[in-house]
C-alpha cells in the first residue's frame, strides 16, 4: 500500500496507468479508488492516475482530525512535489472539485487541464446540516453512520463524529470564489479555468 510523507500527515494513494499526469480527488464521504472506479480501466491505458485519500478520508493518516478544502488543496500541492509531478491533468469530483479549483487559483502552473465535476465556484449551504452528527443521529441515518465508520477509520481514528463535523462547514463555507471573497478570481484565471478544462 503506498504512502507519501507530506507535511503532518501520511497520504495515502493508488497509481497506475502510464503516460501524462492526472490526479484525481474524491468527494466527501468517499475514497480515491471508490470515487473514480468507474474510470479506471479508460485513463489508465493512456494516463499514469493517481487516486490519493484526502486528509481526514481512507486510510490517510494524521494525528490531527481538523481539515478543510484550502487544507486539502495544499496537501495537493504537496503530494505533487513529493513525487515530483510538475504539471497534471486535475479531475475533482464535489469536494474533490472544490479542491481543483483552490489548487487551480493559487498554483495554475502546475495544472495542464482541471476538470470539476459536481461543484461550483461558491458555497451552496443548503442541507449542510443534515451531515452534522447530531442531525444523523437523532434521524436514525444509521446506514451513513456505519459507512463513514468503515471507509474512513484509519483517517478519523474512530472518531466519526468529528469526521462529520469538520466535513459540514466545508459543504456550507466554500469555496469562496467570488470577487468579494478572500480567495479572488481574476480575468487570467478565469481564461486558465476556461481553456484548460479536459474535453
Amino acid at each position: 500500500m503506498p504512502y507519501v510523507e507530506i507535511q503532518d500527515l501520511e497520504m495515502y494513494y493508488e497509481k497506475m496507468g502510464a503516460g501524462e499526469p492526472v490526479i484525481f480527488l474524491h468527494s466527501h464521504y468517499s475514497r480515491g479508488i471508490l470515487a473514480f472506479s468507474s474510470q479506471l480501466l479508460d485513463f489508465q491505458q493512456k494516463y499514469t492516475c493517481y487516486f490519493p485519500d484526502h486528509r481526514g478520508h481512507g486510510r490517510t493518516k494524521c494525528d490531527s482530525l481538523e481539515w478543510s478544502t484550502p487544507q486539502l488543496a495544499e496537501d495537493v500541492i504537496d503530494f505533487m512535489e513529493a513525487l515530483h509531478i510538475s504539471k497534471a491533468h486535475l479531475i475533482g469530483y464535489s469536494c474533490g472539485g472544490n479542491v481543483a479549483l483552490y489548487c487551480a487559483v493559487k498554483h495554475p502552473q502546475m495544472f495542464a487541464t482541471v476538470t470539476t465535476i459536481g461543484c461550483s465556484g461558491v458555497a451552496c449551504p443548503e442541507g449542510a446540516d443534515e451531515f452534522e452528527p447530531e442531525w444523523l443521529i437523532k434521524n436514525e441515518r444509521y446506514e451513513m453512520i456505519h459507512q463513514m465508520m468503515e471507509r474512513h477509520e484509519e483517517a478519523h481514528q474512530g472518531n466519526w463524529q468529528e469526521f462529520m463535523r469538520q466535513s459540514a462547514p466545508g459543504c456550507s463555507h466554500r469555496p469562496h470564489m467570488l470577487r468579494e471573497k478572500p480567495i479572488l478570481i481574476n480575468d487570467s484565471i478565469l481564461q486558465f479555468l476556461s481553456k484548460h478544462a479536459i474535453r
